[in-house]
């Protein structure tokens, strides 16, 4: 759909892909696309309170959100790069605490009010050995949680725009 409205262009051969977002129809898509966001974030912010796990945790850009919110948050991804990169996001939050460890060697210190997973369930059989790795997982985010916990999972689909976009 973005293609044949001629707002995503994409050769997978060079890697181009050009977005055009300055027509008045796309701003205004793009505006209403933002206000359903900030109002999801509120949500969310309402939502995680407490002492918060965050599994694969990345660069850190829900990491240093979680813990504007106040809660006390500890992260972990798997990468020193992007450990590194969200301890520098994170400098000046006493609250959260990142960890650099495959999340299925990394053992916790108590349960959480909440868990949150963004990005990284459909990597799951990456990281394990577990032939049911998905399964292993979702148990072991709901055996961390305190009880009335609460599990926060998003994952990639195919109709983000990087897809839309050309990436494999």
């Amino acid at each position: 759909q973005l293609r044949r409205a001629g707002l995503v262009t994409s050769r997978r051969d060079g890697k181009a892909v050009i977005y055009r977002l300055t027509d008045a129809q796309t701003l205004t898509l793009m505006a209403l696309v933002s206000t359903i966001a900030e109002r999801n974030l509120a949500q969310v912010e309402r939502i995680l309170r407490g002492r918060i796990l965050e599994v694969g945790s990345g660069c850190g850009a829900i990491t240093r959100f979680l813990g504007e919110c106040g809660a006390q948050v500890t992260a972990v991804d798997g990468s020193e790069i992007r450990c590194a990169i969200n301890r520098q996001r994170c400098r000046d939050l006493a609250n959260v605490a990142v960890h650099c460890a495959n999340y299925n060697d990394w053992r916790a210190d108590g349960d959480f009010d909440a868990v949150v997973c963004v990005g990284f369930l459909e990597y799951g059989r990456v990281y394990s050995k577990s032939p049911d790795a998905i399964v292993d997982l979702l148990g072991r985010f709901s055996s961390q949680l305190k009880p009335g916990g609460v599990l926060l999972l998003a994952i990639e689909n195919q109709l983000g725009l990087k897809y839309f976009a050309g990436a494999p």
